[in-house]
């Protein structure tokens, strides 16, 4: 039996006076990528705000990492990375990874070992010690990457990592994403870009507030005989 990393059973999502998703069941594998995939406005931060036991579903369960939501003691083992990709614009790059080290408890010997990595990972080592508000929209971005990953989480739950990149902050948000999978972690991230999908393991793709598929994105083209992903999504409908 696969171990999984989050398993959510038949949940019932509602946001102000609407219904958004009913009877929503899915699983990921740890060790994976996994998409939620799903047009603008559709509630994917919903479902995620549900993952983290931020909002509560009317109905269902959720386990991640082995344990039913909410509950706190598992934050410290998560990395989320909201869709606001919040950071302090009067600290500086290094700051910034400090002070969310240490929201997680992290001693200085950890935080200074943990972000000499990152800034150097991230080509941030330059820029330690501008404020946020002085850098480029890429380098906020990867200083908000940066801060889910200051306590070595085991999964990491990112919302709309990619929109409104630029192809190349894409790219390079890619391979880090694969650089976690390569490290054991677990990444379940949600995009409204059905490209997005080729860099997943396994992915759910929502339309219409309906679970549409669930597969491997090499699968769900193979099934509908189709030429790319957008393609096989569309035929799906």
């Amino acid at each position: 039996m696969d171990i999984l990393a989050l398993n959510a059973e038949n949940l019932q999502i509602k946001t102000e006076n609407k219904f958004i998703y009913d009877m929503l069941s899915f699983s990921v594998e740890k060790n994976t990528i996994y998409g939620i995939i799903a047009p603008t406005g559709s509630g994917k931060t919903q479902i995620i705000q549900t993952i983290l036991g931020i909002k509560k579903p009317l109905k269902g369960k959720i386990e991640l990492l082995g344990e039913k939501i909410p509950d706190r003691k598992i934050l410290r083992f998560i990395g989320y990375l909201p869709k606001q990709k919040v950071i302090s614009s009067l600290l500086t790059v290094e700051e910034n990874l400090y002070y969310f080290a240490r929201m997680y408890g992290l001693t200085y010997e950890q935080i200074k070992w943990k972000a000499t990595e990152l800034l150097m990972i991230f080509g941030l080592k330059d820029k330690a010690n501008i404020r946020v508000s002085s850098i480029s929209f890429d380098d906020k971005v990867k200083v908000a990457f940066a801060t889910c990953l200051i306590h070595c989480p085991m999964l990491l739950i990112l919302d709309d990592p990619f929109g409104g990149m630029s192809v190349q902050l894409t790219q390079f948000l890619y391979e880090h994403i694969k650089y976690q999978k390569e490290q054991g972690n677990t990444v379940i991230f949600t995009s409204q870009n059905v490209q997005d999908a080729m860099i997943c393991d396994k992915v759910l793709i929502l339309h219409s507030g309906r679970l549409l598929i669930e597969a491997k994105p090499q699968d769900i083209i193979a099934m509908t005989k189709a030429k790319s992903i957008e393609e096989a999504v569309i035929r799906l409908f």
